[in-house]
């Protein structure tokens, strides 16, 4: 993994990544904006690409936000690892992100994340 350098962005640069890069939702109740608003954003650069990310503290846990990008490397592992970090320099217990990607799903449980619970919706 080619992991180049994180930069804190501001909460502009964020909202436009996040209007590129399609961050889903599994309430459907977000937009660009209340993702970017949600907490620090950051930019995170590696080998053929970047991604953007939004981490807010919440007690003794550190909060993924929102995470958007594409890179030649796996991002998910580089971020994870990198708010890993950022939580431990907090003195932050935990890491907690919600997802309504599967294929992220078995990426973070790969690397010792748990499932906590499920949302579940239907249409009547």
């Amino acid at each position: 993994m080619a992991f180049e350098g994180v930069t804190e962005i501001s909460e502009s640069d964020a909202v436009r990544a996040f209007s590129v890069t399609h961050v889903p939702d599994p309430q459907g109740t977000s937009t660009p904006e209340t993702l970017a608003a949600a907490g620090q954003a950051f930019e995170l650069k590696a080998q053929g690409g970047s991604g953007v990310f939004v981490v807010a503290q919440q007690g003794d846990m550190l909060w993924v936000q929102a995470a958007a990008g594409h890179a030649a490397d796996d991002l998910t592992q580089i971020g994870l690892d990198l708010v890993e970090e950022m939580a431990k320099q907090l003195k932050c217990q935990r890491v907690g992100f919600q997802t309504a990607r599967p294929g992220l799903l078995r990426k973070a449980e790969r690397l010792g994340y748990q499932v906590n619970g499920w949302i579940l919706k239907k249409e009547v």
